[in-house]
């Protein structure tokens, strides 16, 4: 494990002990835990595990030191799972509701015998919680309105919605005085089919005045984090967007990071453990007494590819899934580009529920050099898309023969149809 992930295993601990109601100096213990290696630099760090010193660190006492060390060797902790095995999970669930932190669910699961979201859904409609002490009408409407909207929060975001939102922010940041570099990363870079939340990488030395841009974006709902280099958003739709400010040298490194996915970035770690360097979102450094390598420069994942011996690996690869034994061997694919597109099917003209007449398609799609379009307006019952009746379908298919025919195009047009399934399992038009 990572720096990093031994942190975020901290803040569960602490979170975990806190829904229990354990000491709260040991909670304070673990989210200090926390912090300390979040700020860490990576060669301190590294400097600390070479050593084994951690009860030598100000904030890390023996338990800590231990826990460190295993998390750190083997990825496991047998505390943290049996901690989070003694927590029923739907009160960890309701962590996900805006509002509701450790101490109110550990009341409301004393007091109320609520374990899980739909519990308390049914206690907040009821008023029980309202006559609960701490809590009130008011807070009980914010628990059903943050119910409401957690629906919203985990759902994910089809690609092109989600680029909608993130390609003005990215083109605001790089307007911004003082930025270097700023680009999306995350699952949207990756070109996945849906995207969870969004993640900007930006190189400035101005981080007030751009953290400050970020939190004030139109369509806001609310700002749901911010510290000295990273913030975080939620827009009205439910989308979270994360903006994190690095300096100019470290920007290859946390796009990098932010972009692959979870394997890739392990497979990518390994390698560069085998070469006697550390690579983390804050650089490439050399592992003390494992390696007389120089670690060369580095202005940009290009470079980074390089230094690890492969081919740059396009963002839409990096899902650890034999990309790094492809790069190797100089094997990547070829990704598929818009001119490889031939055609495509399934196309709706004015005549039901599209935006452009056929010929205005026919003559787009020959623009774009594609060389065949299939039309597939919607059939008779689907009234509120203005369906073809028979008549106007045979009418419609008599005019892609004429056009096949008559007019000087590389386009060939297919006739079809999205006919409905009527209730009794018919088909909406007559065979």
């Amino acid at each position: 494990m990572t720096r990093i992930d031994i942190a975020e295993v901290f803040e569960q601990i602490a979170v975990l002990m806190d829904l229990k109601g354990e000491n709260p100096f040991k909670i304070r213990a673990y989210q200090s835990g926390a912090r300390l290696l979040s700020s860490m630099s990576e060669e301190e760090y590294r400097a600390h595990i070479d050593l084994d010193d951690w009860d030598q660190v100000r904030g890390v006492g023996e338990a800590l030191s231990s826990k460190i060390r295993t998390l750190h060797d083997t990825g496991k902790l047998e505390f943290y799972e049996q901690l989070k095995a003694s927590v029923a999970p739907g009160l960890i669930e309701m962590l996900s509701i805006p509002g509701l932190g450790p101490k109110k669910i550990k009341a409301l699961n004393e007091k109320l015998g609520i374990t899980t979201i739909a519990e308390l859904q049914l206690a907040c409609q009821e008023g029980r919680v309202a006559d609960l002490t701490g809590f009130g009408v008011k807070t009980e409407g914010k628990i059903l309105l943050g119910i409401e909207r957690r629906e919203a929060y985990s759902k994910r975001h089809l690609w092109w919605n989600a680029a909608e939102v993130a390609e003005p922010i990215v083109k605001g940041l790089r307007g911004l005085p003082g930025v270097h570099r700023a680009e999306a990363a995350g699952s949207l870079r990756r070109g996945m089919e849906t995207v969870g939340d969004l993640d900007f990488i930006v190189a400035t030395e101005e981080v007030t005045a751009v953290m400050d841009w970020f939190c004030a974006l139109p369509g806001l709902l609310e700002v749901t984090g911010r510290g000295d280099t990273k913030c975080s958003v939620r827009f009205e739709s439910g989308l979270q967007a994360d903006l994190r400010i690095v300096p100019q040298a470290q920007f290859a490194f946390a796009l990098h990071h932010f972009t692959g996915s979870k394997d890739h970035n392990i497979q990518m770690r390994q390698r560069a453990i085998a070469r006697g360097w550390s690579l983390s979102e804050w650089g490439l450094t050399p592992i003390e007494g494992k390696s007389s390598l120089p670690v060369p420069e580095i202005h940009s994942e290009k470079d980074l590819f390089a230094a690890l011996g492969l081919q740059f690996i396009a963002p839409e690869l990096r899902e650890g899934l034999g990309e790094i034994e492809a790069a190797e061997n100089g094997k990547l694919p070829a990704l598929i580009e818009h001119g490889d597109l031939r055609g495509a099917f399934h196309n709706h003209t004015t005549e039901s529920d599209g935006n452009h007449t056929l010929e205005e398609m026919a003559e787009r799609a020959e623009h774009l050099g594609w060389e065949y379009l299939g039309i597939a307006d919607h059939s008779t019952s689907s009234i509120q898309a203005h369906g073809l009746s028979e008549q106007r379908l045979l009418a419609q298919v008599a005019q892609i023969r004429s056009w096949n025919s008559t007019t000087p195009s590389r386009i060939h047009l297919f006739a079809g149809t999205e006919c409905d399934i009527l209730p009794d399992g018919q088909l909406d038009y007559d065979d």
